[in-house]
């Protein structure tokens, strides 16, 4: 047996040259390991960035084609054409396969999807190039004035290989929160003559177009004496013996128009009594209506300036309004005007056709009757959603053959009918005849002849809109509108004995048309388009 001391001299020899090596090899094993998950931890950090950012770049592709005008989502046809993802399908040209369904792509001469490719780079990215593809598809069964498809795609490389994602969203027609302040402030007669001593009234109306408000009237650059009268009893002429003051309903310091429903019209007059003293010359006051309920949205302030002139020579009638300016349309030889008809004590009143309403760049489902005058100065291009380069609004078919009633008044896409309504602020009653005069034209080269119906409803308002029940109705046939112009016509409907129409219901008339072509209408252009609706009312 050893000595102790010899044994642990023994086990303390170390490690030999083979076991060395081996103790590297291993430890050059593990290490290789650890390398090899080190990296793929990296790469794969690298890609949930990627993929990430490709993420938070498409959805913010997304919120800026919702924040954009809904009537300008849209691609322009020369960007889109060669892109490989589209092709041609059951619905166009120019389709976009969404979840296996081919969508056709709304084209437009400009459009909110357009560039639609772009090329994301730099410091934003962390250096990875991102390529951002923006597409705008009618869904099927949709009418696309009322919602749209917006898909973005978004394509970058990593490590060689190509990787994709994509987001889809649908964006409908909707006014968020409240709907702004649309409304007219009119000056009929912008400047008045008077002689010292005696009073000067200036005439004003306030028309609401959109929902129920109150708006605060201000003047500004007005020597003192300027009283603000409303038209109480209607007459369109100031009396101040029976004539109430505009007052503040709000208590807010400010007079204003008190509740205004849609629809509506504030008559008021701007007046003052000049002293005897009063100097020679010409004076400028400003009248200003803002919006109580959004006075800080878009359009909630409008003005018009009141010129006064002293002058100690005579003063006649004041001069009439320049005629607006004409415009660039042509019209067809007018046929025999037909003509309304009532009884008893009932009044014929004529009601304009306005093209005013929410949203400049969208087919309006709902325009306004008004006794106010028309104001455009030249016909617009109302169906911008449609073809942004042609005037007047137009008009598809409901079809090729004689539409029903009931077809008529339930249409909700506003391509294929034109609407306009008068709210009643109080009872009223409708009596006899009514005559819609428009002015039409053929929209394209078609030669088909051309019908039209025209229906006269009362409605009750509603979350989903006007329900509306029929009063009459009548069907007319234009032929072919084969004249280079707009050609005027009209019709006159079955009579309605003594209709009562309550409060805060509403009276209107709706348009369709059938055959196989597309028809123009034009409106609200009184130096070249007076179109009117005329009933006995009371």
């Amino acid at each position: 047996m050893l000595p102790l001391r010899q044994r642990l001299r023994r086990d303390d020899a170390g490690f030999g040259l083979i076991e060395a090596v081996v103790a590297l090899l291993i430890a050059g094993i593990v290490f290789s390991a650890l390398a090899t998950t080190l990296v793929a931890s990296v790469q794969a950090s690298l890609f949930g960035r990627q993929n990430q950012q490709a993420t938070d770049f498409m959805t913010r592709e997304i919120e800026k084609l919702r924040s954009a005008d809904f009537g300008a989502l849209s691609n322009v046809n020369s960007d889109v054409l060669g892109d490989p993802r589209l092709a041609a399908c059951a619905a166009g040209p120019l389709c976009l396969s969404v979840n296996g369904v081919g969508e056709r792509v709304v084209e437009a001469t400009l459009g909110a999807a357009s560039p639609h490719t772009s090329v994301l780079n730099g410091a934003e990215t962390n250096q990875t190039a991102f390529t951002v593809s923006r597409y705008i598809t009618k869904i099927a069964d949709q009418p696309v004035d009322r919602a749209r498809r917006a898909t973005v795609y978004i394509t970058w490389r990593s490590k060689g290989a190509l990787k994709s994602r994509s987001i889809s969203t649908i964006i409908a027609y909707t006014q968020r929160g409240l709907p702004l302040p649309v409304f007219k402030l009119l000056l009929p007669v912008p400047t008045q003559s008077v002689n010292p001593g005696a009073r000067v009234t200036h005439k004003l109306e306030l028309i609401n177009q959109g929902a129920t408000d109150r708006w605060n009237l201000t003047l500004t650059g007005a020597t003192g004496g300027w009283n603000l009268y409303a038209d109480t009893d209607g007459n369109g002429a100031l009396d101040v013996a029976t004539d109430l003051s505009v007052v503040d309903t709000t208590a807010d310091g400010i007079v204003d128009t008190g509740r205004l429903d849609p629809s509506t019209t504030f008559p008021f007059f701007l007046t003052r009594l000049t002293p005897g003293s009063e100097p020679l010359g010409t004076t400028a006051t400003t009248i200003t209506a803002t919006s109580v309920g959004q006075p800080a949205a878009a359009g909630a302030a409008k003005s018009v300036v009141a010129t006064t002139v002293v002058t100690a020579g005579a003063v006649g009638p004041p001069p009439p309004p320049p005629p607006p300016s004409p415009s660039p349309e042509t019209t067809c030889p007018a046929p025999s005007a037909e003509v309304a008809s009532t009884q008893g004590s009932y009044t014929l009143r004529q009601f304009v056709l306005h093209s005013d309403g929410v949203g400049d760049t969208v087919l309006q489902p709902q325009m306004y009757l008004s006794a106010a005058a028309g104001d455009e100065p030249g016909l617009g291009r109302f169906s911008t959603d449609v073809d942004a380069t042609v005037t007047g609004r137009i008009l598809a078919p409901t079809g090729p053959s004689v539409p029903t009633t009931a077809s008529v008044i339930g249409l909700t896409d506003p391509r294929k009918f034109a609407d306009w309504a008068l709210q009643f602020g109080s009872e009223g009653k409708v009596d006899g005849s009514a005559v819609l005069r428009l002015w039409a034209a053929r929209q394209g080269a078609g030669a088909a002849p051309v019908s039209v119906r025209v229906v006269l409803y009362s409605a009750t308002g509603g979350p989903a809109g006007l329900m509306r029940t029929v009063l009459a109705e009548k069907d007319i046939s234009l032929g072919a509108l084969s004249c280079a112009g707009f050609q005027e016509f009209y019709v006159r409907l079955p009579d309605v004995s003594q209709k009562v129409i309550p409060a805060s219901r509403w009276l209107g008339v709706r348009v369709v048309t059938w055959g196989t072509d597309s028809v123009r209408f034009g409106y609200d252009v009184p130096s070249q388009f007076p179109a009117s609706f005329t009933m006995g009312t009371k």
